[in-house]
């Protein structure tokens, strides 16, 4: 379980920085939403969606208010007390990842409190994991 939970967090890793690092020039967004509008944001995103093509997880990345959210859908996974223990620790050795991401944030989104959630669902919809990082 262990193998296969840091190979499912791999890719989510290189999404968050992806797409939390497309910014051009400091050019700075008025929200969240203007920045994954962006041209540029988009092709980046779909590059990265691409790459998660044929291995089972599906991601969407919206804007809610001054957070970025990445919600990953797990077809292949059902929810287990092992399944959400195992995430959870996979999820805190990325926990500086995740942060930094939210921190960059700031510099190209004009947020005061910005935030990224991740959050895994399974192949019901049920939360296996979320998490939230706050811009510091």
């Amino acid at each position: 379980m262990k193998k296969f939970t840091s190979k499912l967090l791999m890719p989510v890793m290189v999404l968050v920085l992806v797409v939390g690092l497309v910014a051009c020039g400091g050019k700075k967004y008025s929200s969240v939403s203007d920045y994954l509008n962006a041209d540029e944001v988009k092709s980046q995103l779909s590059e990265a969606q691409k790459s998660l093509e044929g291995s089972g997880i599906s991601v969407e990345v919206t804007a809610e208010g001054e957070k970025m959210v990445y919600t990953y859908n797990c077809a292949k996974l059902t929810k287990s007390d092992e399944l959400v223990t195992a995430m959870e620790a996979q999820m805190a050795k990325a926990d500086s990842t995740f942060q930094n991401a939210a921190n960059e944030m700031k510099k190209f989104v004009d947020v005061k409190n910005g935030q990224i959630e991740v959050t895994y669902l399974d192949s019901a919809g049920e939360t296996i994991c979320s998490k939230t990082y706050t811009a510091q």
